[in-house]
């Protein structure tokens, strides 16, 4: 053997050893390995930009909008109050255009309606008699009018034929036996027929006379 026995260390050369091992040095030329400590973590940059973006746009928009509502105050107080007087008061010539309340309530007044016997009056023929039979007859005969194509005013003129043929006459008056064909009132007359009033010629022998009938026109031989 090269070399002898190694004797066992001392005490004070234990000490040594130990306090090399502890404090990092070699033993026995073999290196004390350390536990490598963690790598420091790290925010992500693009975190880290978008909560600054974040923080920038809502200070901006919270900016704006104080600003605004700084001028929105300052052009409220700004503006004039309006004049009551002013706007109460209509312009010069606008009271007379302006109708009131109590015109305005007011219906407009009915026309009034027509006398009924200007109603009567237009639906009533009127005829001229300018020429009578000889006699007044008898009330049971038969009447009828002949027209002669002129007329006096709204009235035609016609001729009063008694018993005649009934294809002479152009219109006929009522048969009545009992109380004749003619009436002091204007008579309600049934279709065909019509109301007339005959106003008499004092040149005729029936006098001035003024009677009402019903008039039905002729057809037929």
């Amino acid at each position: 053997m090269s070399e002898g026995l190694q004797r066992p260390p001392r005490p004070d050369e234990e000490a040594e050893l130990l306090r090399r091992f502890h404090n990092g040095d070699t033993l026995d030329n073999l290196p004390v390995i350390k536990p490598l400590a963690p790598p420091p973590r790290r925010a992500p940059v693009g975190r880290l930009i978008a909560a600054v973006l974040g923080m920038g746009l809502l200070t901006g928009v919270g900016g704006a909008l104080i600003a605004q509502q700084v001028l929105d105050d300052g052009t409220t107080a700004a503006a004039p109050a309006p004049d009551a007087k002013a706007s109460a008061s209509p312009p010069d010539g606008s009271e007379a255009a302006t109708p009131s309340p109590e015109s305005a309530s007011e219906p407009a007044p009915a026309p009034e309606p027509e006398p009924e016997t200007t109603v009567q009056a237009a639906a009533v023929e009127q005829v001229r008699i300018i020429r009578t039979p000889s006699t007044g007859g008898d009330v049971a005969a038969t009447f009828c009018l002949v027209y002669t194509g002129s007329t006096s005013g709204p009235e035609r003129e016609a001729i009063l034929l008694l018993n005649a043929p009934a294809y002479q006459c152009a219109d006929l008056l009522p048969y009545d036996p009992e109380s004749g064909p003619f009436m002091t009132e204007a008579p309600d007359c049934p279709e065909p027929s019509r109301a007339a009033v005959l106003s008499f010629a004092e040149s005729t022998e029936w006098g001035a006379n003024l009677m009402y009938t019903c008039l039905t026109e002729h057809n037929g031989a």
